[in-house]
């Protein structure tokens, strides 16, 4: 790893951290369409530009594997499908604020497994405030009146919605980084087009599952200017694009630095949903802003001493 990598990944995370954060006002802006027609035309464009990718470099692409290509359905599926699937519907059900907070939780759940576990004890504080701010959104979104949001059952479907998302996309990113590690031969862009390719499969057989009796009409009607251009640039740009800088990034940065850098994806996610609803921040919204932010910045630098510490450690041996 030359000097300059560590740098260009720190970038490349940031640019997929911006990319992904569209993804959050996207379910907003087409609340018409459920979470999983959403999903399914966000990985067919996905899908279909992966696949162009792969045939073009079809002479120098590794030989996968059936063990391969089964670890691309799995992690497919977990970091895409079902992922954009359960956070749609808690953007739907908890708001766009507080699902993106939700999701702003990645970087400390990444953190909790990523790091070994005599070193936890150095995370307390910035769980203490991640536990602190991740209490207020239940709350106030008990006490919102918002008819948009639904009733107060469903804002906790929201909420257990992006829970799920977030639960999906830790598994995703650690497994991915460790596939990437291990695996040099594959190149990111290369397995982010494999990914690709397996989410758009997977997105159609959830699609199907959830509308198993009128998917075709479904899909029919969606196939419209709005949906196409929102989830166009959500499949392009916001997954096969930014899953290839991540990839590069996820290579050369440790997993556990990598998950922090997932705070730019909440901090762009939730400018990106006050500027397209045209307001600030509530007093509990920017207090849980506060605290989740304060969370992940007191977790690099933990990481990064105990990755020091490692390091010192081997050095000495």
């Amino acid at each position: 790893v030359s000097p300059q990598q560590p740098r260009i990944a720190y970038l490349a995370a940031i640019f997929a951290g911006a990319m992904w954060g569209v993804s959050f006002i996207a379910p907003r802006a087409l609340a018409g369409e459920d979470a999983f027609t959403l999903s399914l035309f966000r990985f067919l464009f996905f899908g279909g530009i992966s696949a162009v990718s792969l045939s073009r470099r079809r002479r120098q692409l590794p030989r996968f594997t059936m063990r391969d290509l089964g670890r691309a359905t799995l992690l497919s599926a977990l970091g895409y499908s079902l992922y954009y699937s359960f956070l749609a519907l808690g953007v739907a059900h908890a708001g766009v604020a507080y699902a993106t907070l939700i999701i702003g939780l990645l970087p400390l759940t990444i953190l909790l497994f990523s790091v070994p576990r005599f070193d936890a004890r150095v995370l307390a504080f910035p769980l203490l405030l991640v536990l602190i701010g991740a209490l207020l959104i239940p709350v106030d979104l008990l006490r919102s009146e918002s008819a948009v949001l639904g009733t107060p059952l469903e804002r906790m479907g929201g909420v257990i919605a992006s829970l799920a998302a977030l639960a999906s996309w830790t598994v995703f990113s650690i497994w991915n980084s460790n596939f990437l590690k291990r695996t040099p031969s594959v190149s990111p862009l290369d397995w982010s087009s494999a990914l690709g390719v397996m989410a758009g499969l997977t997105a159609i057989v959830f699609f199907g599952l959830a509308h198993p009796g009128n998917a075709v009409e479904i899909f029919r009607h969606a196939l419209t200017r709005e949906v196409l251009l929102w989830t166009g640039f959500m499949g392009i740009f916001g997954a096969w694009v930014a899953t290839a800088l991540w990839n590069f990034a996820s290579r050369i940065l440790p997993a556990a630095v990598v998950g922090q850098l997932l705070v730019t994806e909440m901090v762009f996610g939730l400018l990106f949903g006050f500027l397209y609803e045209a307001r600030l921040p509530t007093y509990p919204e920017a207090a849980t802003m506060g605290l989740l932010l304060s969370g992940a910045f007191f977790g690099v630098r933990a990481v990064n001493r105990i990755v020091k510490s490692v390091d010192g450690r081997m050095d000495r041996t």
